[in-house]
């Protein structure tokens, strides 16, 4: 088992539409969240967001890119390990509120537009009828508390791009929400019209809690090993629980 936490992170807001439709379909304003105030975002948000009365409507999606270029072996399963950033207490946070994971090539950065995971810049329709790959099922978080972990099984569509990865390049999930995934805004939990952020929210690899932050675990078979966040050796060698992982 080998656990590979995220290189990087964030959530993207699409926007510019006159409906979270429209807005999903042909929104003209892109923004990549990274840092908010006073340093990077701790907190990553997935769903819609409508404020009619000023007429603003968002689409919020969360981005995420794992290393997997000191990976070996043929790797089985795998599981995504998110972890609630906000306890369930019966509000528009994390109370029902469902999610999929979906892949992408990020090239190992994130930057607005360029990076937002959009069904529409493949072909028309929901996620299902696009060339963008689904990860994972339906997802719902419910019930949880704050750090909580919210465990998603990788499909066998995400494990062949796993592979592809191992010993040489990064494994890229983006987060959307059932409404964006399924292109249906009257979905339950209906989103919520107000200032306030709904939908799912997610710790990012920024929390100060490392035990909160994202990770891609990986079974092989073979003994565990761990790849810090934004591990950076041009060369050398490194010890790990009694194994040697060479960085070339």
């Amino acid at each position: 088992m080998a656990d590979f936490t995220a290189e990087e992170d964030a959530y993207s807001t699409k926007s510019g539409g006159a409906s979270l439709d429209a807005t999903r379909d042909s929104g003209t304003s892109y923004t990549m969240t990274m840092t908010g105030y006073g340093g990077p975002v701790t907190v990553m948000y997935i769903g819609p967001r409508p404020i009619s009365f000023v007429g603003y409507y968002s689409i919020n999606r969360g981005h995420l890119f794992f290393d997997l270029s000191g990976a070996s072996g043929t790797i089985t399963s795998a599981t995504l390990k998110l972890y609630a950033y906000s306890g369930d207490t019966g509000g528009d946070v994390n109370n029902g509120h469902k999610f999929y994971v979906v892949g992408h090539d990020y090239g190992g950065s994130l930057n607005s537009a360029a990076d937002d995971v959009n069904p529409t810049n493949n072909t028309a329709g929901d996620w299902t009828s696009t060339s963008v790959p689904t990860y994972s099922d339906e997802i719902t978080v419910d019930g949880v508390a704050e750090g909580d972990e919210v465990g998603v099984t990788m499909n066998a569509t995400a494990l062949t791009a796993i592979n592809n990865a191992v010993g040489s390049g990064d494994f890229d999930v983006g987060l959307v929400s059932n409404h964006d995934y399924k292109d249906d805004f009257t979905l339950s939990p209906t989103p919520v019209n107000g200032f306030s952020y709904t939908g799912v929210h997610f710790c990012t690899v920024n929390h100060a809690t490392s035990g909160y932050r994202p990770v891609l675990t990986l079974n092989t078979g073979a003994a565990e090993v761990i790849i810090p966040a934004r591990l950076t050796l041009k060369s050398g060698t490194m010890n790990l629980k009694g194994g040697t992982v060479v960085i070339k």
